[in-house]
């Protein structure tokens, strides 16, 4: 709970609400996934394989070269890719 959700609810000490911890249920609800929600995690799991496959070959030559360069540059590079419709296509296209 929130600070004010307290101040809100507890603050006077005669609330008739209670106080109750909710992790270990939550924790329960989200372990248990509907079939939408395990093809969306199957689509992000090749989304990412494909990302980093895109990206392998650069980083082994930068690695092999014992160049530096920062994380911030490949993170741009990423972003750069996924900001190109048609780059994005091969991989849309290649859902099933």
């Amino acid at each position: 709970m929130t600070d004010r959700t307290i101040k809100v609810f507890f603050a006077t000490g005669d609330s008739p609400y209670t106080k109750v911890e909710m992790k270990e249920f939550m924790d329960k609800v989200h372990l248990v996934k509907i079939d939408c929600e395990l093809e969306n995690m199957k689509v992000a799991a090749r989304f990412v394989r494909w990302t980093c496959s895109n990206l392998i070959e650069e980083i082994e030559n930068i690695i092999d070269s014992e160049k530096e360069i920062k994380h911030s540059q490949i993170s741009n590079k990423v972003e750069k890719m996924l900001e190109k419709p048609e780059h994005i296509s091969k991989f849309t296209g290649s859902i099933p």
